[in-house]
């Protein structure tokens, strides 16, 4: 997924809005966003404005209004006819992502092969709003790229002796394990939203918490 993408779906779960204008970019949000989500911001301020411009350019022909970032929550879950469906669909969708989560753990190949899994089908469209894939692809994502961040701490931290070399990899390392772990609890709920809307998604974890159970007995 375009990381911009992915730092303008993380900054609207947290609240935030953007207004492009005049070559610059405005964000503006009720609470104060994470510092260092911020930090990300300021540092692909031209990607951002790009994207922002680019994504209301592509959708002016369809809109009066336009939104330049678009509301990317899904909008229904189709299987759920009234609010007990829904609510069943809910928690089976969170159930399912629990239990994947326990069964990846802090291990990187298993993130990484459900990561591929789902991109495997997966089409994205630069200028529409994210579809159920796009933020079950970006949660996935997140948790692959934070356990890789705090894998590679480790083996660092384990050394008796860091190189000045050595040193940087490990502030960013530690500024991506913050990073990242706000991305994955930030995308949570609408993960769960996503593979309620995702039944292929769905199946796809499902296969591989199965697979693993299965391997277990």
């Amino acid at each position: 997924m375009n990381p911009v993408r992915v730092l303008v779906a993380t900054a609207q779960a947290f609240g935030a809005s953007f207004k492009v204008a005049e070559g610059r970019v405005t964000v503006g949000s009720a609470t104060p966003l994470p510092k260092d989500l911020l930090d990300k911001l300021k540092e692909h301020r031209q990607e951002l404005i790009s994207y922002l411009s680019e994504n209301a350019s592509a959708t002016a022909s369809q809109s009066t209004h336009i939104d330049p970032v678009g509301d990317i929550r899904p909008r229904t879950i189709p299987a759920a006819s009234n609010l007990s469906a829904l609510d069943n669909v809910l928690t089976e969708a969170d159930q399912l992502l629990e239990t994947f989560s326990a069964w990846a753990g802090d291990d990187t190949k298993r993130w990484n092969r459900a990561l591929r899994a789902l991109k495997r089908t997966w089409h994205p469209i630069g200028w529409k709003p994210e579809t159920s894939r796009d933020l079950l692809v970006a949660w996935t994502a997140a948790n692959y790229r934070l356990v890789a961040a705090q894998s590679d701490r480790l083996k660092l931290v384990q050394k008796q002796y860091l190189t000045r070399g050595q040193r940087v990899t490990l502030r960013a390392r530690d500024s991506d394990i913050s990073f990242f772990s706000q991305l994955a609890s930030g995308l949570k709920s609408w993960a769960v939203d996503a593979v309620g809307n995702d039944p292929e998604g769905f199946r796809i974890l499902a296969g591989l918490s199965n697979e693993a159970k299965e391997a277990q007995s």
